[in-house]
């Protein structure tokens, strides 16, 4: 409640004019970039001669690398995410769409690292002994704030025209951001030999024990190009 209250003050803090604007300024266009979630497009509307709202959304899928998590192999992690964005933006000098702006916005999203291990090619040790499990399924490891997460934010960016319709923009700030456990599931009905949920609950702890000093402040930063529909 007191992130809403923040960005709520924050986007008073930009002078919001609660008044629409004349139909002369009802400038629409499309944004279309890259940001720390993945690919991204927007709509937007301009409120005034200097502030715009826009509606965008998000989706990202991509493999980002082996780690070593504490099992006897280093993993493959894959990055999903999936959201909707409502950006409030106002330039601060400039009454054409260019020049620095400050933006507020909260966003939807669901976002996660996950792995699918397959258990029968890893190796476990109980003891001085290291034992193999040929039998044991698939198993499903992930790390995501939420289903369904309230990201609130704030940036300052920077807009330059390119062409008469075309402008390039780029923006860098904060975001509000909390990480939940990391959470497994195992793809099978038969019962996981005891050595092997040992060793699996011994890596998920200590994932778990590194996200709970993790900070609730994260950097956000955009680039995109805005088409202005005449």
């Amino acid at each position: 409640m007191n992130i809403i209250l923040l960005l709520f003050y924050t986007i008073l803090s930009f002078n919001l004019n609660p008044v629409w604007a004349e139909e002369k300024h009802r400038r629409k266009g499309l944004n279309l970039g890259f940001y720390e979630k993945g690919n991204y497009m927007g709509i937007f509307s301009n409120l005034s001669d200097n502030e715009q709202i826009e509606l965008g959304i998000n989706y990202f899928k991509v493999p980002v690398g082996k780690f070593d998590i504490g099992f006897s192999e280093d993993i493959k992690i894959k990055f999903s995410s999936i959201g909707t964005k409502l950006n409030y933006r106002k330039y601060i000098k400039s009454k054409d769409s260019q020049g620095f702006f400050m933006q507020a916005g909260i966003e939807l999203n669901n976002s996660s690292l996950y792995s699918k291990i397959k258990l029968s090619e890893l190796s476990y040790q109980t003891g001085n002994v290291v034992i193999l499990c040929p039998t044991c399924d698939s198993l499903d490891l992930k790390i995501k704030p939420k289903i369904i997460n309230l990201i609130p934010n704030t940036s300052l960016g920077w807009s330059k025209k390119v062409t008469k319709n075309i402008y390039f923009n780029s923006s860098i700030g904060i975001q509000f951001l909390k990480i939940d456990k990391a959470t497994w599931t195992y793809n099978s009905k038969r019962q996981l030999p005891y050595f092997v949920r040992d060793e699996i609950d011994k890596a998920v702890e200590e994932i778990n024990s590194t996200i709970k000093n993790l900070p609730k402040i994260y950097p956000t930063a955009m680039i995109t190009f805005s088409y202005i529909f005449d």
